[in-house]
């Protein structure tokens, strides 16, 4: 645990995300759309699914190997589903 969440590659994914509006705004955003209209409720499984592809979309591009398998090793050890569930309560 790291001031409350999973890990500490989490807990600077939450920092990111809190810190900057525009983000935020976008994840809470998508966290509406992810509640469902009707049937069973994925919508904490949906929002992790998004919250990653949404990150790897802002990632740098060209990186250099080393930094390239530390960004990939961070991002695995992201809580996302901890993090969706975070979004989905309106804990920011």
């Amino acid at each position: 645990m790291y001031q409350g969440y999973e890990n500490y590659p989490t807990w600077v994914m939450a920092v990111w995300i809190d810190n900057d509006r525009d983000v935020l705004s976008d994840v809470m955003e998508a966290a509406m759309r992810s509640l469902p209209d009707s049937g069973p409720d994925f919508s904490d499984v949906r929002l992790a699914e998004w919250l990653r592809q949404y990150t790897e979309e802002r990632l740098p591009e060209g990186c250099d190997p080393i930094s390239e398998s530390l960004l990939n090793h961070v991002m695995n050890e992201v809580d996302w589903l901890g993090l969706a569930r975070k979004y989905l309560k309106g804990d920011d």
